[in-house]
């Protein structure tokens, strides 16, 4: 609940007492589980990230699945990560330049750090398996996606025409032939 007031009304802009009024509870209670607004944003960004980056960390080091299937892995989950964690998502997003230089922003630019690692480490390893091309940029590829990722957290509705999969799918088509005809 506290991730979606946060999500609405943006980090700077929600209080404790707007996160306790929307609980039914009184504000000091909230004190009794969270020193401050800003530990309660580094739980819920924690919870929300820190079991996918581990999968995502276990992908880079795992040789049992192929590179370009491990890129559809990557992007699926990160995908699935905006539709199960709209608010967290929309958070980071949204409001990351809100607490600029806060520990939050430093929370999670370790885990952008250790996202951007593991998607680059499954980039080389296709680049070295010879399943991608050899002048391929590892980090602008990962970026090229990541910002697919991060925009669609904005525009995908669930009750929408195709499903995230089918989205997902599409995307992964795209990011790994292009846009050429196959042959």
């Amino acid at each position: 609940m506290a991730a979606a007031i946060f999500a609405r009304k943006g980090v700077t802009n929600t209080t404790v007492r707007d996160i306790a009024t929307e609980a039914g509870m009184l504000s000091g209670s909230l004190y009794h589980h969270f020193a401050s607004k800003d530990e309660m944003l580094d739980e819920i960004i924690r919870n929300a990230l820190d079991a996918d980056i581990a999968l995502d960390e276990a992908l880079a080091r795992s040789s049992e699945l192929e590179p370009r299937a491990a890129v559809r892995e990557l992007l699926h989950r990160g995908m699935r990560f905006a539709v199960d964690h709209p608010d967290v998502s929309a958070i980071m997003r949204d409001s990351s330049k809100e607490f600029a230089g806060t520990a939050t922003y430093e929370l999670i630019r370790r885990r952008d750090r250790a996202i951007r690692l593991a998607w680059t480490r499954v980039l080389e390893r296709g680049v070295t398996a010879g399943a991608f091309r050899a002048d391929l940029d590892p980090d602008l590829v990962f970026l090229a996606m990541i910002s697919v990722v991060i925009s669609f957290g904005r525009w995908y509705r669930p009750d929408g025409p195709r499903t995230m999969d089918q989205i997902a799918d599409t995307m992964c088509d795209l990011l790994l032939d292009g846009l050429a005809n196959p042959v």
